[in-house]
């Protein structure tokens, strides 16, 4: 795979199950950039569907056939786009991989203003301007223009969705794939490791690049919002910080990760888990799998870094109980 020549700028790739609805709205987006189409791959990579997706994208396949650049393949559901993602990886030929969800799109100069960005500052991981529909998105990181920055020095950590390009060379030199088993924020571990390996990250602040969806009509469920089982949903809290735990970083970089990580955990992440209408008995058992997890990974080198709000916060995760953190979090709401 990593000796594939680089036959397109960008690749776009594309986990797709049931997307009848939303997947031609994503393609046109993506055929009608601003960037010649000759220089885009589309590879999209079917987890099953059911529904009229597959007749969708062959239908473009048709249509653009002259240009023989757009991919379709198709395996038996596994519940979440990591095998898809990876395929993505494992048969891209474009300098830079970009991924899309079916039911998103993309701004028109999107590719264009992306790629030379990344181009002009030899970025490992471009992120472009997100905007919204029916739903929020980050906004911090994109308040001020950086062209070349690190995880480090940028609020990068407020997005770790993998809806972003990526070197492809660096994705394969690094190892950088998908959990297959992690059905809930699976993109976490991946952008993670990629951050931490990136000696460069762009950030293409003037331009919204990605239109993120979230549905009104009620006919689909996202997987952000489906209620699933305690454990899975902690699975990607185990594999996000075990990606910091084993990076070849500095104990001292190490301890920096975690900690914003892990402020965003508290700040975001914990939270809106502890939202979810869960019935009590499987809310404090979330907690308890909270606590259990803060003490496994949280040494007094990281616990340093914490300040006020989220030091008290940690502070009820690790020694108190789910009494006393329930009554916490519900007074922080007021």
């Amino acid at each position: 795979m990593a000796g594939k020549m680089v036959s397109y700028k960008v690749t776009v790739g594309i986990p797709v199950y049931n997307d009848g609805e939303y997947i031609e709205r994503c393609l046109r987006s993506i055929v009608d950039q601003t960037m010649d189409f000759s220089h885009i791959e589309i590879i999209c990579v079917d987890d099953g569907s059911t529904d009229e997706t597959a007749d969708i994208i062959k239908k473009f396949q048709q249509q653009y056939g002259r240009y023989n650049n757009i991919h379709y393949y198709f395996h038996e559901n596994t519940g979440n786009p990591s095998r898809s993602r990876n395929k993505v990886i494992d048969e891209a030929k474009g300098e830079y991989i970009y991924f899309v969800d079916g039911d998103d799109y993309l701004g028109s100069e999107a590719l264009e203003r992306m790629y030379r960005q990344g181009k002009e500052n030899e970025a490992e991981i471009v992120i472009g301007k997100y905007k919204g529909v029916n739903r929020g998105v980050p906004v911090v990181m994109f308040q001020e223009k950086k062209e070349r920055t690190t995880f480090f020095d940028s609020k990068a950590v407020d997005s770790m969705n993998v809806l972003k390009m990526f070197k492809t060379a660096f994705l394969r030199r690094y190892n950088i794939r998908f959990h297959p088993n992690i059905f809930h924020a699976e993109d976490h571990p991946f952008t993670m490791k990629a951050y931490l390996h990136a000696k460069v990250i762009s950030i293409v602040n003037d331009y919204d690049c990605y239109y993120c969806t979230r549905y009104t009509d009620g006919n689909r469920v996202q997987l952000t919002r489906r209620l699933i089982p305690v454990d899975e949903f902690y699975a990607y809290f185990f594999e996000t910080l075990n990606v910091i735990k084993e990076a070849e970083l500095s104990e001292e970089l190490k301890n920096k990760a975690a900690y914003m990580y892990w402020r965003r955990l508290l700040l975001l992440d914990i939270p809106n888990e502890f939202k979810r209408p869960r019935p009590v008995h499987d809310r404090v058992y979330s907690f308890h799998v909270v606590q259990s997890i803060a003490h496994q990974y949280m040494t007094p080198e990281i616990y340093a870094h914490f300040t006020g709000k989220e030091k008290l916060t940690l502070t009820i995760i690790l020694d108190g109980t789910y009494r006393i953190f329930d009554e916490f979090m519900k007074q922080m709401k007021r």
